[in-house]
This record gives C-alpha cells, structure tokens and sequence, in this order.
C-alpha cells in the first residue's frame, strides 16, 4: 500500500533528480536552466490581519513583486515562499502570490 508519506517522498525524488540534472520544467513545458534558489522567503503586506497574540509585528510591505526584483538582482531562477507565522493559517495572501 502507497501511503502519502512515501508518495510525497518520490514526488520529492523526482523533483530532486530534475535539479541536480541543472534544469526544471516550466508551466510551458520547456527545460530551462536553474541559476540559484532560493529556499526560504516571505510575501505579505502590512495591512494583512496579523493572528491574535503573533510574536512580530509587520511595519513594512514584503510584495510579490519586490521578491521577485530581488531574485532578479541575485541571478536567481528559483526560489520558495512559506507562509509566515504572523499571518497564521490565513493563507490567502500567499496563494495569490504563488497564482500570480
């Protein structure tokens, strides 16, 4: 039996192997080359509902775009955004951002 553990854990093998091969697909389906990645990043605004007794308070807007021009600086292709503590489970934001 395929538990989700061990199917999440080819799911990460394959996409392990297609990064070491120095390439990645893209929505399009062509092959382009990996420059840098970067492995942990957060997008928010200031104005988002911070969740009741969050341990930082944001003063600054963190935007999509404004990461993006940074991985553009960096000669970076790729990178990964987690959702931050202070926004809690309230995930709409993000996703907007990985819809983009």
């Amino acid at each position: 039996m395929i538990t989700r553990r061990s199917f999440n854990r080819a799911r990460v093998g394959l996409a392990l192997a297609d990064l070491l091969s120095g390439c990645a697909t893209s929505a399009t389906g062509r092959r382009d080359t990996i420059t840098g990645i970067d492995t942990h990043a957060h997008v928010f605004l200031k104005n988002l509902p911070l969740v009741p007794g969050h341990r930082y308070t944001i003063t600054y807007d963190a935007s999509l775009d404004q990461y993006l021009a940074m991985l553009d600086r960096h000669g970076m292709s790729n990178g990964v955004l987690i959702q931050p503590s202070f926004l809690g489970t309230d995930n709409r934001y993000l996703l907007s951002a990985l819809l983009a």
